[in-house]
């Protein structure tokens, strides 16, 4: 009997982990990040057609995130500090990038790269409505930009994040921001009481069964 209780209880126990573990991936496979869901919007900031700078409003709404970085800016194709050689989104104050998603988004792409001096190392923070996360990279050189994909858990959505280089006078760039969701819907996990309510139900049978075959 002890051996079927203590059965019950680990049962209980993994359904309170199940509806508590979350975890963010990051990847830098494209394919892969594309595969994971349905994307919902990509941000290319190509409606901002001067050869020059352009300074969206602040903070700056757009493809489901509110960018609210010190002050926004738009560095155009025509000038010398884009990575890639299309827009991208800066922060005029060198750094950090930063926004806030106003919908429920399980996963977040970005091509990023650093322009002016080396980026020194930088971290992204990823915050979601189960924890927060910290990842450090090294931004490519100047001429060029990766691509830093995000991947959410079940039940699990972005709320914020940050892009600061370790460099104060690296200017951050991002572009092709990707937002969108996971393309298989989770699998229902029950509440904390409901998990526990089914564990001690599992027990209280266990026994009763017991009970019945020792009466026998």
């Amino acid at each position: 009997m002890r051996k079927l209780i203590l059965a019950a209880c680990f049962i209980t126990l993994t359904l309170f982990a199940s509806s508590s573990f979350a975890t963010v991936i990051l990847t830098s496979d494209l394919t892969l990040f594309q595969n994971s869901g349905i994307t919902t919007v990509v941000s290319d900031f190509e409606e901002f057609n001067s050869s020059g700078f352009d300074f969206p409003s602040d903070p700056f709404l757009q493809g489901g995130i509110s960018y609210s970085s010190q002050d926004n800016l738009i560095i155009n194709e025509g000038t010398q500090y884009t990575t890639n050689g299309t827009n991208m989104l800066v922060n005029n104050y060198w750094n950090p990038v930063e926004g806030t998603f106003y919908e429920n988004f399980s996963l977040f792409g970005f091509d990023a790269g650093w322009s002016y001096v080396d980026d020194g190392g930088t971290t992204i923070t990823i915050v979601t409505n189960l924890d927060t996360y910290s990842f450090y990279i090294d931004l490519d050189v100047a001429s060029s930009s990766d691509f830093y994909g995000f991947i959410a858990s079940d039940n699990e959505f972005f709320t914020s994040f940050l892009i600061s280089s370790s460099t104060s006078s690296a200017l951050v760039a991002i572009d092709n921001v990707t937002v969108g969701t996971l393309g298989v819907a989770p699998a229902p996990v029950p509440e904390p009481a409901t998990a526990l309510l089914f564990g001690i139900g599992m027990a209280g049978l266990v026994g009763v069964r017991i009970r019945k075959k020792d009466l026998r």
